[in-house]
């Protein structure tokens, strides 16, 4: 089971109360990727957002030539996946294990009921997505 601690330690939930945090606790899983495998594809659908607990993830993107562009690189404490908690999509990019790694994984539904009955975890949502548009 996930407890509030490491919930507090990514970025996007840090400001959050206890209770909060719990909330979000019993609602999330642990994944694990050793170094090299994949976590998701471009296409695949988007069932939730994932926060990096330890290692390193790249997201990309690979040309029809097989030419792969790194997006990002994601560091421990960091919410990435976010957009599909509001698009109910497919990912956009594939994200692959730079490094062993574990992730919380928070499944699209039941982050939308959260937020729908705690506005504040919706502002911090949205504070995050406004602070990466900028």
């Amino acid at each position: 089971m996930i407890d509030a601690q490491a919930i507090a330690a990514v970025d996007m939930f840090a400001d959050l109360e206890l209770e909060q945090l719990e909330r979000l606790a019993a609602i999330a899983s642990e994944v694990k990727r050793d170094k090299g495998n994949i976590l998701f594809q471009t296409g695949d659908p988007a069932d939730g957002l994932y926060a990096l607990a330890s290692g390193r993830m790249k997201i990309f993107r690979s040309s029809p030539g097989g030419k792969e562009k790194i997006l990002h690189v994601i560091g421990p404490g960091t919410v990435f996946a976010e957009a599909a908690v509001f698009s109910g999509k497919v990912f956009p990019a594939d994200a692959q294990a730079m490094e062993d790694s574990v992730l919380l994984f928070f499944p699209r539904e039941r982050m939308r009921d959260l937020m729908g009955q705690d506005p504040e975890l919706a502002m911090a949502m949205m504070g995050l997505l406004s602070r990466r548009l900028r």
